[in-house]
């Protein structure tokens, strides 16, 4: 009886092996094909590779989020429906938060910086999402994005 036991767990760990080892394969080709796609400006081909990668993989490498922030971007501004890919952006933004920690100060002053750029929210949204990028490290703040900080915060007496 403890023999066909220890075969039949033996056989379910094998097999739940097998599925995460496939799992990450097939991430990993993913990536690698998005990867490749984007370097070679064929976004349209890596578009739906990204949407993958960021439901299935997200904890896969920091570079899906920084080569799909530089997809996101070419395409929002080529396409028609900017909504789209502003949405995208920021589930690429949130979703790097979320999985790393790493170098978040720059994060949000570049995703701020495009939000200005692009008049997507308003100075408030936009300060606070500057506000916790000074917070966090205020020597990563890009020149534009320190100075649009400092005058914020002087038009509402915050300095």
């Amino acid at each position: 009886m403890k023999k066909i036991t220890f075969i039949l767990a033996a056989i379910v760990l094998l097999s739940n092996a097998t599925v995460v080892a496939q799992e990450a394969t097939n991430c990993n080709v993913q990536y690698n094909l998005f990867k490749g796609e984007v370097q070679t400006k064929k976004y349209d081909a890596a578009y739906p590779k990204l949407l993958i990668l960021m439901k299935d993989c997200p904890k896969l490498s920091v570079n899906v989020y920084k080569l799909g922030d530089n997809l996101a971007k070419a395409k929002f501004k080529s396409s028609e429906n900017k909504t789209e890919f502003a949405d995208l952006i920021k589930k690429i933004y949130e979703q790097r938060l979320q999985y790393y920690k790493k170098d978040e100060a720059k994060v949000h002053s570049d995703y701020a910086t495009f939000l200005a750029k692009n008049e997507l929210a308003s100075d408030d949204e936009i300060f606070v999402i500057l506000n916790k990028a000074y917070a966090i490290d205020p020597t990563r703040l890009g020149v534009r994005t320190v100075s649009y900080t400092h005058l914020r915060a002087h038009e509402t007496g915050r300095n």
